[in-house]
């Protein structure tokens, strides 16, 4: 069997180091519903030399700095989302190649004490779904190796509060 290859961006940040570190806790899973991967991290030449870029070198994951040129099977975007035009034109350029999975990382800013930004803040009284952070990656790592998820939509939650509830 060919091991998956997943291209992760964001890779040091809370959420992307939450998915790297789930993902490479299961790469070499000897479940038979489960598929073997190689994880990479997406990086660009301003963070390549960053020692926290180093470390994910060191744990074994290969770094792309902005190449996405080559096979790749999921892109996980795991980048806030003042950085929208990145991941559109990282999506369109993996339709290209035909990856066929990607997850992003979305969230809703928490609303500041003065009231100052609220014309930016989404309030809701609707429940919502909550991971704790150190979940996320196992969480991502498991739905994207099981072939049974591909091109499918999965919800996974530790919790489900509205905004009043929290």
């Amino acid at each position: 069997m060919s091991k998956q290859r997943v291209l992760l961006l964001g890779a040091t940040g809370a959420t992307g180091g939450s998915i790297l570190d789930g993902s490479l806790e299961h790469a070499d899973s000897s479940s038979s519903l489960i598929t073997e991967q190689v994880v990479e991290a997406l990086v660009c030449p301003a963070s390549a030399g960053k020692p926290q870029v180093q470390e994910l070198a060191k744990r074994g994951v290969e770094l792309r700095v902005l190449d996405i040129g080559g096979p790749v099977d999921v892109l996980i975007r795991a980048i806030d989302a003042t950085s929208q035009l990145a991941q559109l034109n990282l999506a369109i350029a993996a339709k290209k190649k035909k990856c066929t999975d990607t997850f992003e990382d979305s969230f809703f800013p928490p609303a500041l004490p003065s009231g100052r930004g609220d014309y930016v803040t989404i309030r809701s009284t609707m429940p919502t779904m909550l991971t704790d952070l150190r979940d996320v990656g196992r969480f991502v790592a498991l739905i994207v190796k099981d072939p049974r998820s591909m091109n499918k939509g999965v919800a996974c939650y530790g919790d489900f509060l509205s905004e009043n509830e929290q």
